[in-house]
């Protein structure tokens, strides 16, 4: 192995123990409650709504009400003084300041999750629980840090028992650190594959949180095309659209991340490989681990560290 490999899977572990030493650090502290819930959803303006779509997955699958991801500063009319918002922000910027004030306008119950700043500033001032992401993480570890933090607040509101997975995952993912060799030939053929070449990621709907981080690592990185979509959702057209040479350039690598929960999942995840393979497309299935959407999602941006330090140390 060359000495930039070497210092890639170094990094990878590295950033990969951080990112489990945040979330098992976080689930230790106290958190805010939110008593008599009649609605509930998060808002996120930026990028690191990928924290929210694994917790509004998981909370459809288990929890009392569904817990619905509010994308941009378009505040739906449902949210109103009746409802909870979880607003998460990486980016201390006008925006977030303009969903909270739209919040605040309609007496909503808030809770903030940002950096300090103009954010911070608004919320001391309006008398709103704030939660300080803290100083120095990465975009990466801020979304793990959201993740645990929105699990936290979802359980001790007795929206979703979410914080027990959260926990359990702790070991599970402590377990592949370092990656098994299984996946890390899946991430060298990876790196051997994805430069050059656009990419589309077509992810399970459960796991669009971490398809979501993958896809802001792998822009970052090699700096082509990068298109997301998701199963079921994916219809048959847009697979067409997808095989088709003359919509779409020629150098198109689709990566499928996936793990099956169901058996008609499994079918409609080969149907759809079936097409694009016979488009002559190439396909790269990548399977995550783990037993329930947390997990998954966090097995799966733990494994994004890894593509970005490999891809990195090859630049």
């Amino acid at each position: 192995m060359s000495t930039a490999s070497n210092t890639s899977n170094d990094g990878a572990y590295l950033a990969s123990k951080r990112f489990i030493d945040t979330l098992e650090n976080l689930l230790s502290m106290d958190y805010p409650r939110f008593t008599n819930v009649e609605k509930i959803c998060i808002v996120d303006p930026d990028v690191t709504s990928s924290a929210a779509m694994v917790l509004s997955e998981f909370a459809n699958d288990c929890g009392r009400m569904p817990v619905p991801l509010i994308k941009g500063s378009n505040i739906p009319a449902w949210v109103d003084d009746h409802t909870c918002a979880i607003v998460t922000s990486y980016y201390d910027d006008d925006q977030t300041v303009r969903c909270i004030e739209e919040l605040i306008r309609r007496n909503t119950r808030i809770v903030c999750i940002s950096k300090r700043g103009e954010v911070s500033q608004l919320c001391d001032d309006e008398d709103i629980q704030f939660m300080e992401l803290q100083d120095g993480l990465t975009l990466q570890e801020a979304v793990g840090s959201m993740v645990t933090m929105i699990s936290c607040i979802l359980q001790g509101s007795d929206v979703c028992g979410s914080k027990d997975p959260m926990m359990r995952s702790i070991g599970f993912l402590k377990e592949h650190i370092p990656l098994p060799r299984r996946t890390k030939k899946e991430l060298t053929s990876i790196i051997k594959n994805i430069r050059g070449n656009n990419v589309l990621l077509i992810s399970l709907s459960d796991l669009r949180g971490s398809s979501a981080v993958w896809k802001s690592y792998l822009s970052a990185t090699i700096g082509e095309p990068i298109f997301n979509t998701e199963l079921p959702e994916f219809d048959h057209n847009e697979i067409v659209g997808w095989c088709n040479e003359n919509v779409n350039a020629e150098n198109m690598l689709a990566v499928v991340i996936y793990n099956y929960s169901i058996h008609l999942l499994d079918v409609i995840v080969e149907s759809a490989t079936d097409v694009i393979a016979d488009s002559g497309r190439n396909i790269l299935m990548i399977r995550v681990d783990g037993s329930n959407a947390i997990e998954r999602n966090l097995y799966g941006i733990m494994m994004s560290y890894h593509i970005a330090q490999y891809l990195e140390g090859q630049i």
